[in-house]
């Protein structure tokens, strides 16, 4: 079983409520630890719920939405700007999701579990 680490919780001044809201519902969840692929994907799609909701509430604010780096595993979400320039779009908050590599757990024995 495969257990995932979420850490590296980064965020930039907020440019408006809605990103304070979102950075602060981010926030939570730095430390956490997830139980296999479907708590990582059950935690991405609760992450991105999060943001409909407040796109919902905030309808005259821009867009939120996430570039995920699936190979390193780091989740970054950021206000969209309209158009093709993406130096415009403003992070609201990063998030990294390491694999844990091991578990330990004290025994006589002093095994590692892989």
């Amino acid at each position: 079983m495969d257990y995932y680490f979420i850490s590296n919780y980064s965020y930039h001044s907020p440019a408006n409520r809605k990103c304070a809201e979102m950075q602060e519902y981010a926030k939570q969840w730095e430390h956490t630890l997830l139980n296999g692929q479907i708590a990582l994907d059950a935690f991405w799609r609760e992450i991105q719920n999060k943001a409909s909701e407040l796109d919902d509430k905030y309808p005259r604010t821009k867009k939120l939405a996430f570039s995920n780096d699936i190979d390193n595993r780091v989740i970054r979400c950021l206000l969209k700007h309209d158009g093709c320039n993406s130096d415009l779009d403003k992070t609201v908050f990063n998030l990294t999701i390491n694999k844990v590599k091991r578990l330990y757990h004290f025994s006589e024995n002093n095994q590692l579990i892989p």
